[in-house]
C-alpha cells in the first residue's frame, strides 16, 4: 500500500474565505477544496515529502496575501501563475448552530477559470510531469470552461501513462456544473487515468442515483477504478481494492462546530499514510481523525498548532479497529 513519493502537487483554485455574519466582524481567510487538502498535507509532510500547488491568482494585495499564506504553511507556489488582469475568487461562509455550513461564491470571472489559456500554462503543464503525484477534485474541473476542461483531460491522461500517479475526489456540486451528463462524462474519464478515487456517498447518490454505498463501489470498479474510498459522513468510509472492502467507523465528536474541509481534511491524512506506506485501514483511520479535528475549529483552516502531527493522527488510527 502507498507509494515512494516525495513529489506531491494539488491542482485548483484558491479562495478568498470570508467568516462571519452580515455587517458585523468578518474573519478573512484562504480556503478552496484542493488548498485545504494541500495546506493539511504540507502541515503532516514535513520533512517527508514536498508540497507544491498549481493554480493562477491575480496581482493585487488578495493575491499577494493568499501567496504569502501558502508558503507560509510550507506550499511550494513555483506553479501558482500569476494574471494581472483578474482577480481571484471569493467565498462566504455562515454555519448554523449544529455547524452545517452554507457558501456565497464570487468566482464567475476569477483567474482560475482562465487558467489553461494562460501564456505560461505550458510551462506548468510541463513541470507536471516531474511530480509523481498529482491531487485534484470535481471541482477543479467543474470550474473550469469546457474547452479548457477537455484539454485538462488529456494533459491528465498523458500524465498517467507517463507515471504519474492521479489522486482525484469526485467532489460533485451541482451548482457548478453545465449540466449533469457533462459531470458524469468528466468523472468517467478521469477515474480511467486516477490509480485513487475518493468520493462521497451523498454526492454519488445526488449524481448517479445510487441506491446504497455497494452500489457506488460496484459502479466506479466497473468504470476502471482500482482504489476507492468512499466516505459516508458520521458513519465512517468504506476503503475497496480489487481484493476487499472494508468500513472504518468515523471518530465520535461531541460538538461539531464547522464542517467546512472536513471531506478535504480527511483525504490529506489518509494520503498521509498512503505516502507512508501505512495500511488502508490505518489511513482511513488517520483520515477520520484529522476531519474529526478540523469540525471542531470554525474555517476551512484550523490553526496549525491546533492540527494533528501525523504521530498523532497514525497513534488514533491504532485504536479502533476496522470492520
Amino acid at each position: 500500500m502507498g507509494l515512494s513519493v516525495r513529489r506531491v502537487a494539488s491542482l485548483g483554485e484558491g479562495l478568498i474565505e470570508l467568516r462571519g455574519r452580515p455587517f458585523e466582524s468578518i474573519h478573512q481567510g484562504c480556503g478552496g477544496d484542493s488548498l485545504n487538502t494541500a495546506v493539511y498535507l504540507a502541515r503532516l509532510g514535513k520533512d517527508q515529502f514536498e508540497v507544491s500547488y498549481v493554480s493562477v491568482v491575480g496581482g493585487d494585495a488578495l493575491s499577494e496575501g493568499m501567496l504569502e499564506c501558502w508558503t507560509g504553511e510550507g506550499i511550494r507556489t513555483e506553479l501558482v501563475l500569476r494574471d494581472p488582469s483578474r482577480l481571484p475568487g471569493l467565498y462566504w461562509i455562515q454555519t448554523d448552530d449544529q455547524g452545517e455550513r452554507s457558501f456565497h461564491y464570487w468566482r464567475e470571472n476569477s483567474a482560475w477559470r482562465h487558467f489553461l489559456q494562460h501564456p505560461d500554462f505550458n510551462r506548468v503543464a510541463l513541470a507536471l510531469k516531474g511530480i509523481e503525484l498529482l491531487y485534484l477534485t470535481g471541482v477543479s474541473l467543474a470550474t473550469l470552461p469546457a474547452k479548457d476542461r477537455e484539454r485538462l483531460l488529456e494533459l491528465l491522461l498523458g500524465l498517467s501513462a507517463s507515471g504519474v500517479t492521479i489522486v482525484y475526489d469526485t467532489n460533485y456540486r451541482v451548482s457548478l456544473w453545465e449540466s449533469v451528463n457533462a459531470a458524469r462524462a468528466s468523472t468517467q474519464r478521469l477515474v480511467l487515468s486516477a490509480q485513487l478515487i475518493f468520493a462521497t456517498f451523498d454526492d454519488e447518490r445526488q449524481l448517479w442515483g445510487d441506491s446504497e454505498p455497494a452500489t457506488t463501489i460496484q459502479r466506479l470498479h466497473a468504470a476502471g477504478a482500482q482504489t476507492i474510498i468512499l466516505k459516508l459522513g458520521a458513519d465512517g468510509c468504506l476503503y475497496s481494492d480489487a481484493s476487499r472492502t472494508s468500513l472504518i467507523p468515523a471518530c465520535p465528536v461531541p460538538h461539531v462546530i464547522d464542517t467546512t474541509a472536513a471531506g478535504d481534511a480527511f483525504n490529506a491524512g489518509f494520503l498521509s499514510g498512503w505516502l507512508a506506506h501505512r495500511s488502508p485501514e490505518s489511513c482511513c483511520r488517520a483520515g477520520n481523525a484529522l476531519a474529526a479535528a478540523v469540525i471542531q475549529q470554525p474555517g476551512a483552516l484550523i490553526p496549525p498548532e491546533a492540527t494533528p502531527s501525523m504521530a498523532k493522527l497514525f497513534e488514533a488510527s491504532l485504536s479502533e479497529p476496522a470492520k
